[in-house]
């Protein structure tokens, strides 16, 4: 396999690290394809699965909605929202995950991922102002 470093490899890579939001692969063509519209979207998502099975960037699979993809790739956690799918890092204290479980039904354990689930600020405000919309369209 061809590991070499391609100028499309170059744009990807630091398109992910720029957009520090963990965007899905579609998120990160839009992006390219807006400076770039040369490149194209399966070359993209190849170089994307490329750079996270190297390690350079880490994909996240999420609850809800496609893969992302986080330029950090030191040891840390996220939080996506159920509604608009955003997904953040967040600072967690005292996690124990057992690093070798002991029953694994056969399983060699590669790693894990631990994605907490939740409604984001923005998603939260929006619910209430649509509450109060529909509740004051009763007293009319």
């Amino acid at each position: 396999m061809d590991k070499r470093m391609t100028i499309q490899k170059m744009i990807v890579e630091k398109k992910v690290m720029s957009m520090k939001n963990h965007p899905c692969a579609e998120e990160v063509f839009q992006e390219i394809y807006k400076e770039h519209p040369h490149i194209s979207k399966a070359t993209v998502f190849r170089i994307l699965s490329d750079l996270a099975d190297s390690e350079k960037i880490y994909r996240l699979h999420t609850p809800y909605g496609a893969n992302c993809f986080d330029y950090r790739t030191d040891p840390h956690y996220h939080i996506q929202c159920s509604k608009c799918e955003s997904v953040e890092d967040i600072e967690v204290r005292d996690v124990q995950i057992p690093q070798n479980p002991l029953e694994t039904n056969g399983f060699t354990v590669t790693g894990y991922t631990l994605v907490y689930e939740g409604i984001c600020p923005h998603c939260k405000e929006a619910s209430i102002e649509q509450n109060i919309v529909e509740n004051s369209s009763d007293f009319q």
